[in-house]
């Protein structure tokens, strides 16, 4: 990831003054799916109560053993439609980090759910795991040190962004399965046959 944004947010975060609305960060749906198909999980501010959103920065992790990520797609609701908005994206093992920040100036307030971007996954092993935003990162060991730089970052439309509190984070739940065998296409019509000879059979013994 390009890191020009992220020592600034994690400064930020432990430093700086706060709003006074607290938000959500969602990671939805939970889902069960068949080892081999393809699944999405989209990110999402919730309980916005009209706080202006300018930046974020947000780490997810899982099992890589289970899921393995095919792409990243950012949501528009930071988009300028002239300009765009700045995006990063780092891809580790269990692990993936999307950053955006606004072009909009200033950014609308969010009144809804807003979807801050999607993960695409493909499946590759069979299991449970969570998709689960990280609370803090340490940044360091070592007796009386003690920093968590959150890793959930949200700020507002201020340059580089005022820390927005983040109350709660809900992560998604995924259940990869065995895939359900079914009859090839070609058998289906002579099982069809077979059960009509069958009835046909029995219909004339009774007569």
């Amino acid at each position: 990831m390009n890191r020009v944004l992220h020592p600034l947010i994690v400064v930020l975060a432990l430093f700086a003054g706060s709003a006074a609305h607290a938000v959500s960060i969602e990671v939805r749906p939970s889902q069960r799916v068949a080892l081999g198909d393809p699944l999405t999980v989209d990110v999402l501010v919730t309980n916005p109560g009209g706080v202006t959103i300018g930046v974020f920065d947000i780490v997810l992790e899982f099992d890589p053993d289970i899921l393995e990520i095919d792409d990243v797609v950012f949501g528009t609701g930071l988009t300028d439609p002239n300009f765009g908005s700045i995006t990063d994206v780092a891809i580790g093992k269990g692990r993936v980090e999307a950053a955006e920040s606004s072009l909009l100036f200033p950014p609308p307030p969010v009144v809804s759910d807003l979807l801050l971007f999607s993960v695409e996954f493909a499946t590759r092993g069979l299991g449970t795991t969570a998709v689960t935003p990280v609370a803090a990162l340490d940044l360091g060991p070592g007796p009386g040190l003690g920093l968590r730089a959150p890793m959930v970052f949200l700020g507002d439309d201020a340059i580089p962004g005022n820390p927005i509190p983040v109350a709660s984070t809900n992560a998604a739940t995924i259940m990869v399965v065995e895939p359900v065998a079914t009859p090839a296409p070609g058998t289906l019509p002579l099982l069809a046959m077979g059960t009509a000879l069958v009835m046909l059979g029995r219909i004339r013994r009774a007569a």
